[in-house]
């Protein structure tokens, strides 16, 4: 496998939406559900969106960054999905569904408001 330097990683979506173009009847938005992660802790979600940097074999798991568009303020928000599965590619659009972690700490910085672990992912 090649390094690509993180630029070359990223497809990122800088346009902050209110509804996200990608939303499906069965997915929250990326706001939300950062919004609600507290409550949705523990829980199974889908988010679909657009694939904006996927890191392979990373403490045994791919890490897959996924945005809608939408988020808080002027920012645009993203959800790291963690799985062991095949990984989507960057800028594929997928649903991916996974279990919500609110708050997780990882050791060594690595902390996260919400990550969604066990993922699986649909085109």
């Amino acid at each position: 496998r090649t390094k690509v330097p993180e630029s070359a990683n990223l497809a990122l979506i800088t346009e902050l939406v209110k509804v996200s173009p990608y939303q499906q009847k069965d997915t929250i938005s990326v706001a939300k559900a950062f919004n609600e992660r507290e409550k949705l802790s523990g829980k199974t979600i889908s988010i679909r969106g657009k694939v904006v940097k996927v890191s392979q074999g990373i403490m045994e798991r791919n890490w897959i960054h996924i945005q809608d568009g939408t988020g808080e303020g002027n920012e645009v928000g993203r959800i790291v999905f963690t799985s062991k599965e095949d990984s989507p590619k960057v800028g594929d659009i997928v649903t991916a569904n996974g279990v919500v972690s609110a708050d997780k700490n990882f050791g060594s910085g690595y902390v996260y408001k919400i990550i969604v672990e066990n993922a699986s992912f649909k085109k």
